[in-house]
């Protein structure tokens, strides 16, 4: 079921990237008859495209979080259980608007603050869901559970992003195996480490 949701996902990315590589501004024929009118309408169709992608991505991100939480009470999750975020969308895509934003800003800071930043926020998303924090209250509640664990989550970490070189390694398709392990034993931290039952 991992693998099903993980594909549904890749395939819509691959159709949406598709759509927005046909799309060249640069091309001399988007210039000859119409002047600027057809080259703004492919831009601002281009931008459409992009914004879709993203918060598709960032939707995927939800539905993993969502499936790892489920997988950890016990319960293998059906296709639909990745979607169950009742009113929680909006908020989801504020969240990850949120991270992404400051994200940028730290990479913008010779690279290492956004990384850093990325750590710490690593568990934001999971409150989200799964606690039902607003974007703020998540953030803070994410770099306070990393900032007390500090060793055990970088260990984590290090081992998840071993396993998904190795997937990446072998030409792409092992990340079907790896991205999943990875949100599941992201699952399994948030819950022990925010002192909840696991099955």
């Amino acid at each position: 079921m991992w693998v099903l949701v993980t594909l549904v996902f890749v395939l819509i990315q691959a159709v949406l990237s598709g759509i927005g590589n046909g799309f060249d501004y640069s091309s001399s024929d988007a210039w000859d008859d119409n002047g600027y009118t057809l080259a703004t309408g492919l831009s601002i169709l281009g931008v459409i495209v992009g914004i879709a992608s993203t918060i598709l991505s960032w939707l995927m991100q939800a539905a993993q979080t969502r499936g790892g939480l489920q997988e950890t009470t016990g319960n293998k999750p059906s296709f639909g259980d990745f979607f169950k975020w009742g009113d929680r969308a909006g908020t989801v895509i504020l969240t990850l608007l949120l991270l992404g934003v400051l994200t940028f800003v730290g990479i913008l800071l010779c690279v290492l603050p956004g990384i850093i930043f990325t750590f710490f926020a690593w568990y934001t998303l999971w409150f989200v869901l799964d606690r039902g924090m607003s974007p703020f209250e998540a953030l803070q509640a994410s770099f306070r559970l990393v900032g007390n664990n500090l060793g055990p989550v970088f260990l984590l970490a290090l081992a998840l992003i071993g396993i998904n070189i190795v997937g990446a390694c072998l030409c792409g398709i092992g990340l079907l195996v790896t991205v999943p392990i990875t949100l599941i034993a992201t699952a399994y931290s948030f819950k022990v480490l925010t002192q909840q039952p696991v099955a």
